[in-house]
């Protein structure tokens, strides 16, 4: 009875560990944070002014803007919990974050007053922020976007949580020796990393090798601590079996079979990301891989120290370095076995915090799955993390005991793949003699998926074994190989990106017309500027000519016909102007198929000339600098008015007679040498001369850079600063089937949450 009373005695003592004040900053702002820095400089770094440098007081001040982020951080988990939340995990190989702190102090809202601190101190916080190294965690667009991402997701208040791994090298440091560029080591973590915070208690298994057994209808994927015999250990040292696990440090793991130890430990790092002046607080889990503590005693025994840590060494290689390209693929072990790694750490941990019960507020223990995919998220940024999608089914069916019903279900209701390149070099095609070794259960699974996708492929396309061929996720030759972008399309709900297998002159006018398709846009009055050029090309192609890469964009109703002629004849001019050999490089045709913001966020700002040719007077878009002419001639030509949907007193023909040009274009359409023709509601040919007249100017004024460039400032100066928060939004919209909330954490300094409830970080 007395230990009994002990135990409630010391629950209600614990009350008192409360966030209730933590981040809270009383009275002066300020003197707060330059109290903060203090205590961090001399009791955290162990340093004064006497001996500290500018890194020192980086590092205090970093530690010091973290302390702002923890009660909010904590506030935002607690806050999760409590709505019990869809997550969205969002899984990268990269994430190009750079430096912290500065992006930190501006979204708490900081920024003057430690500028003020710093200042008292004799010290200037650019100089500081100077002080922090890039994180080595990306090299390209990807890494920058997936970074732009986690950002927007806090900024819009999404349960998010950015899953990598911890490189202990970044890609390299570019020096200049000679002209030359020199790579050196980027040793990004050299001075250590303030913002990260160690998650010793998270622990996840990850297999390597071993072999699958079938006994009575049970998988299982055994020996994957496979035994090494002493003679062959050293040739096989790139290549033997371990199991990865993702623990913490100082966390011995018994790991030996045949004296042995065939384990590494999977460490979470976690960053947390704060939103814009709302108070949430994401985190970016990253993952390291670690060699245990413990070591082959046997080895060490007989003499032979290097055989005792050689796996240590092996083990640790899978989070070592980043590769140092994002649009190259290569198809390396250390690779494949980096993005397993990450995917099966990821997933693990994501499904052990599903069934995590949540004391104080939903006080169970999830054992049904039925709610994964309305509760979690899985985003696949390009096919890197594309082993996602059979290790979610190795996990349901081997772990969970789901059937392969069930599973897919649950799979392909949770993933959704986000594509980045179009080149053929950069596509992942995994070997299946390598998966088959490295990773056997998951080759078979990733077998039986294609099985039944095939079987729906021939389903739809009865007798069509080419196109069977050219979809099927094994691609079968003397090599065969998984293309890992067709398991990522075959196995989400969701796909974005861009694919269109065109090679476009980087030196052409990109000229874009991104809008509904719609016969008063009049996209056709673009197509027969195309036609226009390559007749040009065609009837002398020495002629000095402006390389140009014509792009639409847009989606016609599902019941208007003649929208989509318009579609199907932009392709048809596309089929044939980028496969001819006369036209070459000069002029490429691209319908961005499924266009939306997430294309036009790339498209946008890539574009030398933005098309707004809807016929004058029926938007609101205002007069552009063709339709002068059409209008100051309007009272010559007598376009006539629009009677139960007939333009009367309109002659088309007129226009037809009287432009070499048009009538050439109009007659190969009459002969079927493109497609069908075309109806002329919306005077595509009365404006066919001052379209094609400015067209021509577009085309004098991009001969002259100046000029060209000083319009293009004009512009990017007008259309306002880049926002990832739109993408996500729409990520969030039409994906995830999540809503954003905004400014959902009470501030430290407001009135605190419930009393503290347990959370599963």
């Amino acid at each position: 009875m007395s230990t009994l009373a002990g135990s409630t005695s010391d629950d209600l003592r614990r009350k008192a560990i409360s966030i209730s004040g933590i981040g809270a900053h009383e009275g002066n702002e300020e003197e707060s944070i330059k109290k903060q820095f203090n205590r961090h400089l001399h009791y955290t770094l162990v340093k004064d002014r006497s001996n500290a440098s500018n890194k020192d007081f980086f590092h205090a001040l970093a530690l010091t803007v973290r302390d702002y982020l923890s009660g909010r951080w904590l506030r935002t988990y607690q806050h999760y919990y409590r709505e019990d939340v869809k997550r969205i995990c969002y899984l990268s190989l990269e994430f190009y974050i750079g430096r912290t702190l500065k992006n930190t102090i501006i979204n708490l809202g900081i920024q003057e007053v430690c500028e003020a601190a710093m200042k008292s101190f004799g010290l200037k916080l650019d100089e500081l922020e100077d002080m922090e190294e890039d994180a080595g965690l990306g090299n390209g667009g990807l890494g920058r976007l997936a970074a732009c991402f986690l950002d927007s997701m806090a900024t819009l208040g999404l349960a998010a949580y950015g899953y990598g791994i911890r490189y202990d090298y970044g890609i390299f440091a570019q020096t200049m020796k000679n002209g030359w560029q020199v790579e050196e080591p980027d040793l990004w973590l050299k001075d250590g990393n303030p913002w990260e915070i160690v998650r010793h208690e998270y622990t996840q298994r990850v297999h390597f090798f071993g072999r699958v057994v079938n006994t009575d209808g049970r998988i299982e994927w055994k020996d994957t601590q496979v035994s090494i015999t002493f003679t062959i250990f050293r040739s096989l040292c790139s290549t033997f079996s371990y199991v990865v696990l993702a623990v913490p440090y100082g966390t011995s793991v018994a790991g030996y079979k045949n004296n042995v130890v065939n384990v590494v430990l999977a460490v979470p790092y976690d960053t947390p990301v704060a939103g814009y002046k709302n108070n949430v607080v994401n985190v970016v889990r990253l993952w390291s891989a670690r060699a245990p503590d413990s070591f082959n005693l046997q080895f060490f025994n007989d003499g032979d120290y290097v055989k005792a840590v050689c796996d240590r060494n092996i083990a640790e290689n899978i989070s070592r370095v980043l590769y140092p390209n994002d649009n190259m693929f290569e198809g390396k072990t250390l690779r494949l076995k980096q993005e397993y790694f990450l995917v099966s750490a990821s997933l693990q941990d994501a499904i052990r915090r599903y069934k995590a019960s949540q004391p104080g507020v939903v006080d169970i223990t999830r054992t049904s799955f039925e709610e994964f995919p309305d509760k979690l998220a899985f985003q696949l940024n390009d096919t890197h993390p594309a082993l996602a999608i059979p290790e979610l089914m190795r996990l349901l069916m081997d772990v969970e005991g789901m059937s392969w019903e069930q599973a897919w279900n649950i799979t392909f209701r949770t993933c959704a793949y986000t594509n980045h390149t179009i080149l053929p070099e950069a596509l992942e095609r995994w070997p299946t003699q390598l998966l088959d070794n490295l990773l056997p259960r998951i080759l078979e699974i990733i077998y039986y998926i294609n099985h039944l996708f095939l079987i729906e492929v021939r389903r739809h396309f009865p007798g069509d074994e080419d196109r069977v061929r050219r979809m099927s996720i094994v691609e079968e030759s003397e090599n065969n190989q998984i293309n890992m972008a067709h398991l990522a399309i075959v196995g989400s709900h969701a796909v974005n990106g861009t694919k269109y297998g065109v090679n476009v002159n980087v030196h052409s006018i990109f000229d874009v017309q991104v809008k509904r398709i719609h016969e008063y846009k009049r996209q056709l009055l673009n197509c027969l500027h195309a036609i226009v050029l390559y007749n040009r090309i065609k009837n002398n192609p020495n002629a000095p000519f402006t390389p140009r890469t014509i792009m639409i964009g847009g989606k016609a109703a599902p019941g208007y016909h003649t929208a989509k002629k318009i579609i199907k004849l932009f392709n048809n001019l596309a089929r044939r102007i980028n496969n001819d050999v006369d036209v070459g490089s000069k002029l490429k045709l691209v319908f961005l198929e499924n266009y939306r913001v997430t294309l036009a966020e790339k498209i946008i700002p890539a574009a030398d000339l933005s098309e707004q040719i809807s016929t004058a007077g029926t938007e609101a878009s205002g007069k552009f600098l063709f339709y002068i002419y059409v209008e100051e001639s309007m009272p010559r030509i007598d376009t006539g008015r629009i009677i139960n949907g007939v333009r009367r007193n309109y002659n088309p023909s007129r226009f037809y007679d009287e432009l070499p040009e048009l009538r050439e274009a109009i007659d190969q359409l009459r002969a079927g040498f493109w497609s069908p023709d075309q109806s002329d509601l919306y005077l595509v040919m009365a404006d066919f001369k001052a379209y094609i007249d400015c067209q021509a100017r577009v085309e004098a004024a991009y001969q002259d850079p100046l000029k060209w460039s000083r319009t293009c400032l004009l512009n990017i100066a007008a259309s306002g600063k880049f926002s990832a928060d739109r993408t996500i939004e729409e990520y969030a919209r039409e994906i995830w089937d999540v809503k954003p909330n905004y400014h959902v954490i009470p501030a430290p300094s407001e009135r605190p949450l419930a009393e503290s409830i347990g959370v599963d970080m």
